[in-house]
């Protein structure tokens, strides 16, 4: 409890479970959201690098239940292992698409699935 974590924010097609504050882990952790590019509506990895650098999560959370592009997962796991976190990868919302071979899998980048 109290740990930092980084989850994508909600209005950018995150989960509730990624940190909204109505969720259990929302009221459990200190949860710092990461958004997408207004203009592009694209992950911006380079500004999820320099956020975690500023707030130096535990964890990181990748995944979404409203982000229609593809994830770079091995992207997540970079950024992770640059600021000494585990990257968890929320794939619910695309594990058929991952076992049809439509989605590259996290599981060879993430800590946790």
């Amino acid at each position: 409890p109290g740990d930092t974590v980084m989850g994508m924010d909600l209005a950018a097609g995150g989960h509730l479970t990624h940190g909204a504050p109505v969720s259990f882990s929302g009221q459990t952790y200190n949860f710092v959201s990461y958004s997408v590019d207004p203009d592009t509506e694209l992950l911006d990895f380079d500004a999820i690098l320099k956020q975690a650098q500023e707030v130096k999560p535990k964890l990181i959370v990748a995944g979404a239940s409203a982000y229609s592009q593809i994830i770079d997962f091995s992207k997540f796991r970079g950024i992770a292992d640059a600021v000494g976190a585990k990257l968890m990868v929320d794939m619910a919302h695309i594990a058929g698409l991952v076992a049809a071979g439509l989605h590259p899998s996290p599981v060879p980048y993430a800590h946790i699935t």
